[in-house]
């Protein structure tokens, strides 16, 4: 499975509606509405892919882009 796809599995598990997701860059603040969600999303991306996020990027406004987020983890997996 696809680093695109695991994010998208984490967003359903916290109840989000990713149907929508396609190829196409989307806005993440448009799906995590409130900071009890996102951090809830980053917890669970961080335990997922057993990468802990910079401080910088901890922030739904900072961390907009669902590919750049993909990206970003698969560059933090990368380093390990």
């Amino acid at each position: 499975m696809d680093t695109k796809q695991k994010v998208k599995n984490i967003m359903e598990e916290i109840g989000l509606d990713v149907s929508d997701i396609g190829n196409d860059d989307v806005d993440l603040s448009e799906y995590i509405v409130d900071s009890l969600m996102f951090i809830n999303f980053v917890v669970e991306i961080e335990n997922i892919f057993n990468v802990d996020l910079p401080d910088e990027y901890l922030d739904v406004d900072i961390l907009k882009s669902f590919n750049a987020l993909c990206t970003l983890i698969e560059e933090l997996i990368k380093e390990k």
